[in-house]
């Protein structure tokens, strides 16, 4: 079903990668897009692992590095050659198909043009997906807005990066899923609009199950925002799940995800 422009109108803020452009592509069928923020940090890298020695050590910031470099020269090249297998959308982003929405590009979604987009923009929803963490002026200026976010995890279980990879490692095979939420304050811990678990194969390592995870979320996406109202929208309590925040995988985290895969998939 296509909404026009009178029904729900959103503004998305989303970093440039092919799970986000299938997201926003998928968006346009159902709904008004009013601004599409497209975030690109640059080089940061450094700084985040040098942030991440001084909170967890050295050692276990190179076990992260070296399984970081094989997800760059492993893992992404065989999802993206599946990508639109994997997310069942187009993957490509034409800013022609957009000519009612402002598209700004920059490189923190949190900065001053950012907020003067989002003060104009007057949105119904904010779908947001793998952007950096949202600023308390972008949340001041949002407040009374829902912001909508596809978190790769079951939460609260799974808050943090890698919510399937780390499922999977710990065998947590019921909770290998993918979450839609309300953003708060803090780190995935916002109200649950739904859950929904994915197929994992023999086959898949961890960036495949992230394409997994995102494809499911655009889906539920599409589903909420027929529903969603401010101060209206339908929670789920997960009361039985444990709170935890994952950091990203390392390369002997990875050994313990492909022990499980074998055991899950041996003949």
């Amino acid at each position: 079903m296509t909404r026009n422009c009178s029904s729900v109108s959103v503004l998305v803020l989303a970093c440039c990668g092919t799970e986000q452009y299938a997201l926003i592509n998928s968006l346009a069928g159902v709904c008004c897009i009013r601004g599409i923020v497209l975030e690109r940090r640059g080089n940061v890298l450094g700084k985040v692992f040098v942030k991440r020695i001084k909170r967890l050590g050295p050692l276990v910031v190179l076990d992260q590095l070296i399984f970081k470099v094989l997800d760059v020269f492993v893992f992404r090249p065989n999802a993206e050659s599946r990508a639109s297998e994997l997310l069942d959308a187009d993957v490509s982003f034409d800013e022609n198909k957009f000519e009612n929405a402002r598209i700004l590009r920059t490189r923190s979604v949190n900065s001053p043009e950012v907020l003067n987009l989002v003060s104009g923009a007057r949105p119904d929803v904010v779908v947001v997906s793998g952007v950096s963490i949202l600023g308390n002026d972008l949340l001041d200026l949002l407040r009374g807005v829902p912001i909508v976010n596809i978190h790769c995890g079951i939460t609260p279980r799974y808050r943090g990066t890698h919510g399937a990879f780390w499922a999977v490692v710990n065998g947590d095979w019921d909770n290998v899923g993918v979450t839609v939420h309300l953003i708060d304050k803090g780190v995935d811990t916002g109200p649950i609009i739904d859950q929904e678990n994915i197929k994992v194969d023999h086959h898949d390592n961890p960036r495949t199950l992230a394409f997994k995870q995102n494809a499911a979320g655009i889906r539920l996406v599409g589903k909420a925002l027929s529903d969603i109202k401010p101060g209206e929208t339908a929670i789920m309590q997960r009361p039985d799940l444990d709170s935890r925040v994952y950091s990203s995988p390392t390369i002997t985290a990875y050994l313990r995800y492909r022990s499980r895969m074998k055991e899950r998939f041996s003949p």
